[in-house]
């Protein structure tokens, strides 16, 4: 971007980091709290976000944007497809969106003491910080 430096501020688990725009983490969406070990029934979860980059062509004045995605996860934990559940309003925040979703790792459902597939909700939070 012309005319000097920006920065994000990224907000993940209640805590803010401060990086270069050239870098930004995706915020969990908020879902239910995974069971605790040994359950033998829980959803999917999200263990580690995708890193995601600021859109190289949006300017960081348009503000605050969230992106949420929609993935299936199958047993193995890896991710089948992944499509926008609500868009930020910018198809190139939404497709930094998929592409960090698809990066990210997680844990599959469990259900009776077996992964199954299961759904998803994916939040991506970008955050200019001036």
């Amino acid at each position: 971007m012309p005319g000097g430096n920006c920065s994000l501020a990224i907000k993940y688990d209640g805590m803010i980091f401060a990086a270069p725009l050239a870098l930004l983490l995706a915020q969990t969406a908020a879902s239910p709290s995974p069971a605790p070990t040994g359950s033998c029934l829980h959803e999917a979860h999200l263990i580690k976000p995708g890193s995601m980059n600021w859109p190289r062509l949006l300017p960081v004045s348009v503000g605050h944007l969230i992106a949420q995605v929609d993935i299936l996860v199958l047993p193995d934990g890896t991710v089948k497809n992944a499509t926008i559940w609500k868009s930020s309003g910018y198809a190139d925040a939404d497709a930094e969106a998929i592409k960090s979703a698809l990066a990210a790792t997680y844990s599959p459902k469990v259900v009776d003491c077996k992964p199954v597939a299961g759904r998803y909700l994916y939040r991506a939070d970008f955050v200019p910080y001036p």
